[in-house]
């Protein structure tokens, strides 16, 4: 009896093990909080800079800025006096096969070390950096690996100081640094990446615009 019990779990993990997922799926989480002084001012102006190094196109900025202006931010087009400046760079945007791809060419393992490495100045050692992390991050974790796209994005916040103008004499003194790094995810069989860009730049963009 206990044997004819087995067999038949057996069979219906086999089973399901072989289906997709047939809703979408989707999570994004940050790998550090970033606490922000509760703004002063009605109105704060805020420099977002945007960098991609991924080989694809995560088009984040138009509904970042959208979300950051619905909050009463004013964006602003030079970074100084801004009481904050935003710093995104995109290292990852595709699924899981073209991760591997990156991680065997370029011959290097997935250690604690790499996953934990700031963004490099060196574009392919930041591109390596976040299909590592696309690989080491399961969020949904059942899924197929070329239907499973995830992105990965640095995001570095100055926050201007209340005692800035004292200091601005002090290279780079004038402002608080956090730093943290957005993982994202969507997942259905099925899917394609030019389905699943506009639905990670939308989670991207709003983890992002959470942080104010």
């Amino acid at each position: 009896m206990k044997l004819k019990k087995l067999f038949n779990a057996a069979a219906i993990a086999i089973l399901f093990s072989g289906c997709g997922t047939l809703l979408l799926e989707t999570n994004v989480k940050m790998t550090k909080s970033v606490w922000l002084k509760p703004a002063e001012k009605e109105k704060q102006s805020i420099y977002v800079s945007l960098k991609n190094i991924s080989q694809e196109n995560l088009e984040i900025l138009p509904m970042l800025k959208s979300r950051l202006e619905e909050k009463n931010y004013v964006l602003v087009e030079n970074s100084n006096g801004a009481d904050y400046i935003l710093m995104i760079n995109i290292l990852f945007a595709n699924n899981l096969k073209e991760a591997y791809a990156i991680k065997n060419a370029a011959g290097v393992g997935i250690t604690t070390g790499i996953i934990a490495a700031a963004s490099s100045s060196n574009t392919r050692d930041s591109l390596l950096i976040g299909a590592t992390a696309a690989l080491a991050t399961g969020l949904v974790t059942k899924a197929l690996e070329d239907k499973t796209y995830r992105a990965v994005v640095d995001v570095t916040v100055e926050e201007k100081r209340e005692d800035a103008e004292a200091l601005s004499e002090v290279m780079g003194q004038g402002y608080k640094t956090h730093q943290t790094r957005v993982l994202a995810e969507a997942v259905q069989t099925h899917l394609k990446l030019e389905e699943a860009l506009p639905v990670l730049s939308d989670k991207v963009a709003t983890q992002i615009s959470n942080i104010f």
